[in-house]
């Protein structure tokens, strides 16, 4: 999971917990109970969101999807007393736009969407851009009208160009 792939070989002193949502929106919750660091978040982004204020407030550790991550964590661990309570004032909080699909994004392989997910809900974002395999859709469309595979490709942009075909900007 998340914490696993953050902070490897520290995932004993975490326990998370899910908690209802807030009429508001998105809540999370930190605490120390028994000596691990609890977790609590209506939802998976929320419990992410957690972590990454415990890391950062308490920890003063960064955690970022391009590299350079501080993750050398104090020891002992933090407390967190009393306990903390966030609710997030944005319903949708949204992230990326057509034009990192051209110039970035066509490019990674797992291991950086990978890590890009994780950041993303690490820094509450539930609301990502999300156009990768539009050309799939369009190439079994396109079959089922009739149009040949050279129309298809005469159609569909390539990974560099795609924002411009999916805003109808190429001839």
């Amino acid at each position: 999971g998340l914490i696993h792939r953050v902070l490897p070989g520290h995932e004993r002193e975490f326990t998370i917990e899910v908690i209802p949502a807030e009429t508001a929106g998105d809540v999370f919750e930190l605490e120390t109970r028994d000596g691990r660091v609890v977790l609590r978040g209506n939802n998976g982004v929320a419990i992410a969101s957690a972590l990454n204020w415990y890391l950062k407030y308490f920890c003063r550790c960064h955690v970022s999807f391009t590299g350079g991550s501080q993750l050398k964590l104090p020891r002992p661990l933090p407390p967190v007393a009393p306990k903390l309570r966030r609710v997030s004032s944005a319903r949708y909080r949204y992230f990326l736009n057509y034009c990192c699909y051209g110039y970035s994004l066509p490019w990674f392989d797992w291991r950086q969407w990978e890590r890009l997910i994780d950041w993303m809900a690490l820094n509450g974002i539930n609301l990502p851009l999300s156009v990768t395999g539009q050309e799939a859709v369009w190439q079994a469309t396109g079959r089922r009208l009739g149009l040949d595979e050279r129309a298809l490709r005469d159609f569909l942009a390539g990974p560099p160009y795609l924002p411009f075909g999916w805003v109808g900007c190429l001839d």
